[in-house]
């Protein structure tokens, strides 16, 4: 059974997504203890490009204040092209746009992606925490071939 968990969690890749190499590597770091597949972005540009040349199915973890393409406009990039993405959580030092986060959450609601919000600075915990109810919710939307 142990061994089917940890074959599951390497079927799932994180992209995580920040401009601020410390707090991504941080993550990526955390989640690859937990036996996840990591891949990582410095910007939404860089996180586009993954995910157009690796078509795997994704749970994305990103920054919404990046320089090139921030969060916003990432998420409206994976809805708009339905790309692989099972479920987000979008991070901020600067509060949230109450208005653009409606516009995420229906475009993600539209294509059955999950949009949950942390502030930062984020706790290794709280990531923990979020991603599991992610996984959760993503493994039940999850599409198989």
């Amino acid at each position: 059974m142990k061994n089917q968990n940890s074959n599951q969690k390497k079927d799932l890749i994180f992209l995580v997504v920040d401009d601020e190499e410390v707090l991504r590597e941080a993550i990526a770091y955390c989640l690859k203890n937990q036996g996840y597949s990591v891949m990582t972005a410095p910007d939404g540009v860089a996180a586009v490009e993954i995910l157009e040349n690796f078509p795997n199915q994704y749970f994305l973890i990103s920054d919404i204040n990046m320089p090139r393409m921030g969060g916003y406009s990432l998420m409206m990039r994976i809805c708009e092209k339905k790309m692989p993405v099972r479920g987000a959580i979008l991070c901020s030092g600067q509060g949230i746009d109450d208005h653009l986060f409606g516009v995420i959450n229906d475009c993600a609601a539209e294509n059955a992606i999950p949009v949950t919000f942390l502030e930062k600075p984020v706790g290794l915990e709280q990531v923990e925490s979020q991603v599991a109810s992610m996984i959760t919710f993503g493994e039940s939307q999850l599409i198989t071939e």
